[in-house]
């Protein structure tokens, strides 16, 4: 284990280096698969498959590699028309 002193009584060691650095990329990694979860058409709340060792990262592999959904647009659910023209 490595150490070294920043003031007179602060001391950094290195395992609280790797925990801010492990917090630090937590938040991203968890993002990329909640995001594709979204997309997909399914809850964040998959994500928390993770959890469960290797069944868990099997699962949210096979959701997230499902196709896209479109999501419902609010202007065409109250009649407005977007910058898409009706399809024929």
């Amino acid at each position: 284990m490595w150490s070294f002193e920043l003031t007179d009584r602060v001391v950094v060691q290195g395992p609280t280096l790797a925990g801010l650095w492990s917090l630090a990329v937590l938040l991203p990694t968890l993002a990329v698969p909640v995001r594709r979860l979204r997309d997909a058409g399914y809850a964040w709340a998959h994500a928390l498959w993770l959890l469960v060792p290797l069944a868990g990262m099997i699962v949210v592999a096979l959701l997230c590699a499902q196709p896209s959904r479109a999501a419902p647009s609010s202007t065409a659910a109250s009649g407005v028309q977007g910058a898409h023209p009706p399809s024929s």
